[in-house]
């Protein structure tokens, strides 16, 4: 029961905002935002964003769920609690509690006017409350944010964080222009729901530089335009956990 406490505990603290990656030894539960380390179910391990790695002690359980399949470089949330004895090469040997895999693409740099077509092809409207570090994470590899839309199958949806080469803008010399594109596929619009979305932009790192942030614009789903939106680089703030589509072992 107390462990059951716990999760809806940290699970609803990740509905509502991004906060440091918990890694105090004091701490029974864990929650952090990580990398994925390896596509193999039994030999795949984590890493944060503070190059801290997880041993996964508990594999074997994992894999036998069938509920959960890593995947090389997807972004995820997991809950875990961590083993007094380490394990040679990592930073912590953990018990797998939950995980959230996350939708995870590499940002695109468009270089022709063919290719930007493709990419804003029938854009969607998404819902976006703009909180610095609450709906929002970015640091120099990673940018994650929690946006919501009308959705029937969420499989069908697809995502493009896009830094416009064809026709670059500079609407702020301390941010850099990038576009949000959200694309449905056909898909009905039924029940609105949130997720969390995470591109790589380890590409942008000349376009990003020493930018403070990112001027991000996207169809908003209440203003019925694009609007934009600066966001600050953050320091190691990461969402610990997502109750949207997570397994528990």
């Amino acid at each position: 029961m107390k462990k059951l406490i716990l999760l809806a505990a940290v699970a609803f603290m990740a509905l509502t905002s991004f906060v440091a990656c918990n890694s105090e030894e004091s701490e029974p539960l864990n929650g952090c935002l990580v990398t994925t380390k390896g596509s193999d179910a039994l030999n795949f391990h984590y890493k944060s964003d503070l190059n801290e790695t997880f041993f996964v002690a508990n594999k074997n359980e994992v894999a036998a769920s069938g509920t959960y399949t890593p995947k090389d470089g997807q972004r995820a949330t997991i809950l875990f609690t961590k083993y007094e004895d380490k394990e040679p090469g990592y930073t912590y040997k953990i018990r797998l509690l939950q995980v959230t895999p996350h939708y995870t693409e590499d940002a695109v740099i468009a270089t022709t006017p063919e290719q930007l077509a493709a990419l804003t092809d029938k854009a969607d409207k998404i819902s976006y409350e703009h909180r610095q570090d609450i709906t929002s994470y970015l640091s120099t590899e990673f940018f994650s944010i929690r946006i919501g839309h009308r959705n029937n199958d969420l499989s069908k949806h697809k995502y493009h964080l896009i830094y416009d080469k064809v026709t670059p803008t500079q609407t702020n010399p301390d941010y850099l222009d990038l576009k949000l594109v959200h694309q449905n596929d056909g898909d009905s619009p039924a029940a609105p729901r949130t997720e969390v979305i995470s591109f790589n932009i380890s590409n942008l790192g000349r376009e990003l530089g020493n930018k403070r942030g990112i001027n991000l614009t996207y169809f908003d789903q209440e203003a019925e335009k694009e609007i934009s939106v600066l966001i600050d680089k953050a320091a190691a703030h990461q969402l610990p956990s997502a109750a949207l589509t997570s397994m528990t072992f």
